[in-house]
Order: structure tokens, then sequence, then C-alpha cells
């Protein structure tokens, strides 16, 4: 156990550490000063960075993707969990290939495969959280589908012979069972969402900064400033990832069958 926190602190804890201390450290000593230059945009030669924008894209383009990664993550889970061994299989080495390749790989192939006058959604805003979802998906999928695996099927059997309906059955019983891991995963995905660079990177545009992109954009730039900035921002992500782990901590179990 005293290894465990003493590596944890170490690698987890003094970095982040660093980082708050980096964020608040001024030329006239400890302020909160690159947090006000965030939220209030004061001043003009820092405000086209959109460090307050990127706060609010992240937020709700995390959201979004969230949101399709729970309904995509459900279909998946259903797929995982199929009688049939073969549908199942395929399934499971469909949902792996994202989580076994770069975000760089999915916005480079994003940005090359939608390279046609039909298709040719990459300017769109949407297409950033629809790319943090498929990353998303995996990881819902599985932690539901562990989930219905875990149930006992005597409560169905009980409840079809009683003459309920599958949709009923469906709602009434698997559903109570499986929210809690359906919010594991959600949170999962909305913290994946939240932080990722590689694909939004590529799919981002100036305009619609994210918080990576804008903490990649004032690294860029040379002086204390945007420095400072930049690790005020890194601190504003690793507060909201902290949040929505925390929110998944009172969730409960991830994949238990308590009814």
């Amino acid at each position: 156990l005293g290894s465990c926190v003493v590596f944890i602190a170490g690698f987890l804890g003094l970095p982040f550490a660093i980082l708050a201390e980096r964020s608040l450290s001024t030329n006239n000593g400890y302020s909160f000063l690159y947090y006000k230059q965030i939220f209030l945009e004061s001043s003009e030669r820092f405000s086209v960075f959109g460090t307050r924008q990127a706060i609010l894209n992240s937020l709700l383009w995390a959201t979004f993707a969230m949101v399709i990664a729970t309904i995509l993550g459900l279909l998946a889970a259903l797929l995982l969990t199929h009688k049939s061994p073969k549908l199942s299989r395929s399934s499971d080495v469909m949902l792996l290939m994202p989580l076994g390749t770069s975000g760089v790989l999915l916005g480079f192939g994003i940005i090359v495969g939608l390279d046609t006058s039909i298709l040719d959604v990459r300017s769109e805003w949407w297409i950033v959280p629809v790319a943090q979802a498929i990353l998303g998906v995996g990881f819902v999928s599985r932690i539901v589908s562990t989930a219905i695996r875990n149930q006992n099927p005597e409560l169905k059997q009980a409840a079809q012979t009683l003459g309920a309906k599958p949709r009923k059955v469906w709602w009434h019983i698997d559903m109570p069972i499986i929210s809690r891991s359906l919010i594991a995963g959600s949170i999962f995905a909305f913290a994946i969402a939240i932080g990722e660079f590689g694909a939004t990177a590529f799919l981002a545009r100036p305009q619609r900064p994210t918080i990576p992109t804008a903490v990649f954009n004032l690294l860029g730039r040379p002086g204390a400033t945007t420095f400072g900035q930049a690790m005020a921002l890194s601190v504003i992500l690793a507060l909201i990832t902290a949040t929505a782990v925390s929110v998944l901590d009172r969730t409960g179990s991830v994949v238990g069958n308590e009814i």
C-alpha cells in the first residue's frame, strides 16, 4: 500500500502540483492573474486564442460525444452479448479497432476519407464530437456488456413466465440493472472526449478551439504570459476531468447486479 501511494503521488500528484504552481506563478509573485485572463480575456493580444470559448466548446462537444458514445455503446453491448458467437466476435474486433489505433490516425483518416464534394463535412462543428465519440464507444460497450453478462437470467425468465413482453422485460429488468454501468461508461466517454487531442487537432478549426488545442497554441508562442495561461488552462482541464471521475465514483458499482 505504501509503495502504491508513493508511486501515485510521485507520478501523478507531483506533476499536477507543479502544474498548479506554475499556473499561479507570475512576475509579481503568486496570483490568479492567468485564470482571470482566461475567463475575462481582458488582454486583446491573447484573446485571439479564445481560451474562454475553448472551455465552452470542450464542455459542449464532450457532452455531445458522451451522448453519442452512450447510445452507440449500448447498442454495441447488445451485439457483444448476442447469442451468436460469430456476431459477438466480429463486433468485438470492430470495437477494438478505434481503441487500438491512434487518435491522430482517426483524425487524419476523416480528413482524407471525407475529401469529396458530396461528403465533405470536415468544416462542420459536429465532426469533432463525432470523432471523439468513436473513441468512447469501446469503453461504454465493454462496461455495459460485462453488466449484461452478470445478470441473473432467472429474473428475465420469471418476467417472461408472468407474461411480460420482451420490450417490457428490457425496460423493467435489464435497464435498472445496467443503468449504473451505463452511467459509468458515459462518464468515461466524457473524460476521454474532453481531453482528446490527436483527432481534435486535425478536425478543430482555429475559430472553434478546444482546451487541448488552445493549450498547444499557447505553448507554441514565446512569453511568460502565454506559458502561464497554458498552465492555468491545463489545470482547469484536470479539474474538469477530476470532477467527472468523482461523479463516476459516486455511481457505485460499475458492473454490479444488485437488483
